[in-house]
């Protein structure tokens, strides 16, 4: 990823996830748990470290191309890399506070709901370059309109489709499951498919240009 382009996702995306989240929790509730917004210059070092790392193992693992079918690079898409940015929030954990029998929800999920939002911001985002790069600035302004990614609505009794994927993020880490990169990636791409119909109105998307890197 080029430096131009993770500065972006950290500035527009993560501390802006960041602030947001931290001034939506009541004060006396942080002041009882100790919660705060780690040092950021330090959780950017830290992210850019994992993520570069995540993805490499992701290309070597997975995606080693190297000397087969004359490919000369690896690539992975927007989705896994958005998966590997997750990841990479969820290990870092820019926010820190005190766990108690009787926290609160909120804080408690906080690191997971920043890593989910920051992982659908991405999305949203290069969703609107690639209407733009196709020429579809329609289909771009009404996905601006949109303001966010929409998520499908869950039967009655169950949670709300994003709190649904906040909490699985949250007990898989806490039950020290491995983060499954490529598995989360596909809920991304089905996720923003679900938009893209939206968008578009129609069950078969246009086709896009797929950013790479």
């Amino acid at each position: 990823m080029k430096e131009q382009t993770f500065n972006y996702i950290w500035e527009e995306l993560v501390v802006k996830s960041v602030r947001s989240i931290e001034e939506r929790l009541p004060e006396e509730e942080k002041i009882s748990y100790d919660f705060c917004v780690k040092d950021l210059e330090r959780s950017k070092y830290e992210l850019k470290k994992v993520y570069n790392r995540i993805k490499g193992i992701l290309k070597s693992d997975y995606y080693n191309v190297n000397g087969r079918n004359n490919e000369p690079v690896n690539r992975i898409d927007n989705h896994k890399i958005a998966a590997c940015i997750c990841c990479g929030l969820i290990q870092t954990k820019p926010f820190g506070f005190r766990v108690d029998k009787d926290i609160p929800l909120e804080i408690l999920i906080s690191n997971y709901e920043l890593a989910y939002t920051v992982s659908l911001g991405f999305i949203y985002t290069t969703l609107i370059a690639q209407y733009l790069e196709v020429g579809r600035e329609d289909l771009a302004e009404k996905l601006l309109n949109q303001k966010c990614l929409m998520v499908p609505s869950t039967s009655k009794g169950h949670d709300a489709y994003n709190a649904g994927r906040i909490y699985t993020l949250a007990l898989n880490d806490v039950y020290g499951n491995d983060f499954d990169v490529l598995t989360y990636s596909d809920m991304m791409f089905w996720i923003e498919f679900y938009n893209r119909q939206r968008i578009e109105d129609t069950f078969e998307p246009i086709p896009l240009i797929v950013c790479e890197k």
